[in-house]
């Protein structure tokens, strides 16, 4: 008599048996109410389990529910890296890829974007910026909406990838978080150098295409070089006018993806003087708008306080003219932090010179305060967020007057409002003025826009439906950005808080738009008026100098440092031997040393492909053949 096989025995001949069919399986004993399952017999167990097909096929044990009848763990595979198909699905192109990117976005070259920190960051902050957030392929990892254009009509030139500028914030914003005193942000010189760019004017054929969702470089790599050829255009019929904005657009995306040429650096130069004197002249014709300075016939080109017309007494009412007879209006927007285009508040706060002829401005202006016209509106449908990520929100606490709650689709009707008679003026029992009207007839006024780092508050504007710049009356856009800037002649702009604090004017509660637009209008008072006081004061002369003495120092000692480490690491080599030690053979780990940027220094930058010939390639880029 044979013995009976045990249980493992019986598994090893249903391995190797004739007919290698999975056992039949019978259904679990179904439990009795309020009491506790007995544990199946081990043979039974057994009986249940996958057949070999099953668990050679999906490499896996008992399917979950399985493990859950049989009161046994499951099992999960050890897998030291994903599958090929897996690999092969996240390489592969995204079947959306080729769609034209939606109107309404714009977008900053990809490239540009992982080389910000190197190219755009301060030598104090560049390489803490770099370690948190872009070398290691930190800067690739991250995910990326990535868009391109390949096109027939920028010859020559390789596809260039893009990201919509939303993204690239949100990186700064997540920098500015990690290091406030960093303060990065995508400036006016930036955008204009080509860090963002917008293809909404030209014909559909001319914009960015969607490519993908990438998370990792060589996802981007493999994606760029499976793109197809693009289309000849030899037969174009497109208008020369597009074509010349398109080609102007790329050649700035790929700039600006380069490092700096001499040629670069030299009109850069000259663009930050000239944008000095511009920002001298902000100052000059705030002064002639509030009576502060008279217009001469020469153009004002000195720069502030280089003039020889006396200076002003605080105490008494501007002596000159007040010219244009303008209106004042200062806006701020606060957007919600997770979806910047969501705008949650605006912000104005108007004055009106007429209101301040015949009286004294006061320290810094601190007498004409009185006559600003503050306003809060909050979109009733965004109520509810508030930022306190990067900045804490303050919207219920708005000090000059009551929030007012506007449905979304009204907030544009309301705002033009404010840019019409009564320009925002109340009557002592809280009601819109009905002044400046004869016969049912607006007056007509002269309109100066107002607001610091006024750029991202217009494109705020413009998201909402609402486009300030479109007016028939307005003058000019200053900003008190710039004004104060050119005040304290400093090499970067400051922040509001900082100008008021400048002036000892004292600001709470921050980051409400109606606070902070009516701070925007006291700095552009305080610097308007403190410049006129102290004009052709030595001492205001001597206390500039020395603050731009200061800075020659800090920049000379910098450079100092950096020779001394230089010197340094050479010197590393006297300490060595003498004779250079033993020779270094070529070897697979030498040839893909990693640069700083994560690209191979020997090998393709993208291979065609990571399973073919082992993923080793030729210094051409040909498969090597190993």
């Amino acid at each position: 008599m044979m013995p009976s096989l045990n249980p493992m025995d019986r598994f090893k001949s249903l391995i190797g048996g004739e007919e290698n069919l999975p056992p039949k399986t019978s259904p679990p004993p179904k439990p009795q109410p309020e009491e506790e399952e007995e544990p199946a017999p081990q043979n039974e167990v057994f009986d249940r389990l996958l057949s070999v097909e099953q668990v050679i096929g999906e490499n896996a044990g008992p399917r979950p529910e399985q493990c859950v009848q049989l009161g046994v763990q499951p099992i999960t595979p050890i897998t030291a890296k994903p599958s090929q198909d897996v690999m092969s699905e996240e390489l592969s192109l995204d079947s959306r890829a080729g769609e034209p990117a939606p109107q309404g976005m714009s977008f900053s070259p990809f490239l540009a974007v992982t080389k910000f920190c190197y190219k755009f960051v301060s030598e104090d902050y560049r390489q803490p910026l770099a370690t948190a957030f872009f070398d290691a392929n930190k800067i690739w990892s991250r995910e990326w909406d990535l868009y391109y254009v390949h096109s027939g009509y920028y010859p020559g030139y390789r596809a260039v990838t893009f990201v919509p500028e939303h993204q690239l914030q949100t990186l700064l914003d997540e920098i500015n978080q990690a290091f406030p005193r960093a303060d990065i942000k995508l400036t006016d010189e930036l955008r204009a150098e080509g860090l963002t760019v917008d293809f909404d004017d030209l014909p559909e054929e001319l914009r960015p295409r969607w490519l993908g969702r990438s998370r990792s470089r060589e996802q981007h790599d493999t994606w760029m070089f499976s793109l197809p050829q693009p289309k000849s255009a030899a037969d174009s019929d497109m208008a020369d006018s597009d074509l010349k904005k398109f080609r102007e657009m790329m050649e700035k995306a790929a700039e600006v993806s380069k490092a700096k040429s001499k040629a670069k650096k030299k009109a850069q130069s000259h663009e930050s003087t000239l944008r000095k004197v511009l920002s001298g002249k902000q100052v000059l014709r705030a002064q002639r708008y509030l009576g502060l300075l008279p217009k001469t016939e020469e153009d004002l080109i000195g720069g502030v306080s280089n003039l020889s017309i006396s200076a002003i007494d605080q105490a008494k009412p501007p002596p000159y003219p007040f010219e244009q007879d303008a209106i004042i209006i200062a806006i701020d927007c606060e957007a919600y932090e997770r979806t910047p285009k969501v705008v949650t508040e605006i912000g104005l706060a108007t004055i009106d010179t007429r209101d301040l002829q015949g009286q004294a401005p006061g320290e810094a202006g601190v007498d004409w305060h009185k006559h600003i016209r503050p306003r809060h509106f909050r979109i009733s449908e965004h109520k509810h967020l508030v930022n306190h990520l990067y900045c804490k929100g303050a919207p219920d606490q708005f000090d000059y007057g009551q929030s007012e709650f506007i449905d979304q689709q009204h907030i544009a009707s309301e705002l033009t409002k404010c840019f019409h008679q009564p320009y925002s003026k109340r009557e002592a029992d809280g009601s819109l003025s009905l002044a400046g009207w004869t016969d049912g007839v607006e007056e007509k006024r002269n309109i100066i826009l107002l607001g610091h780092d006024l750029t991202q508050d217009i494109t705020y504007l413009h998201s909402i439906g609402f486009s300030v710049t479109n007016r028939g009356n307005l003058l000019e856009a200053l900003d008190s950005a710039e004004m104060f800037r050119a005040y304290t002649r400093d090499a970067n702009i400051t922040t509001l808080s900082n100008v008021c604090y400048h002036f000892d004017l004292v600001t709470w509660h921050p980051h409400n738009a109606g606070n902070d637009a009516v701070h925007t209008v006291w700095g552009f008072l305080a610097v308007a008026v403190k410049d006129a006081a102290q004009r052709g004061d030595d001492a205001l002369d001597k206390e500039r100098a020395l603050r731009a003495d200061a800075r020659t120092n800090r920049m000379v000692e910098k450079a100092k440092k950096k020779g001394e480490r230089d010197a340094r690491e050479w010197a590393a080599l006297e300490d060595d031997d003498g004779d250079g030690g033993p020779a270094v053979a070529p070897n697979e780990k030498y040839e893909l040393r990693k640069a700083k940027d994560g690209r191979a220094i020997f090998g393709p930058a993208k291979p065609p492909s990571p399973s073919a010939s082992g993923g080793l390639f030729t210094e051409g880029g040909a498969p090597l053949d190993v």
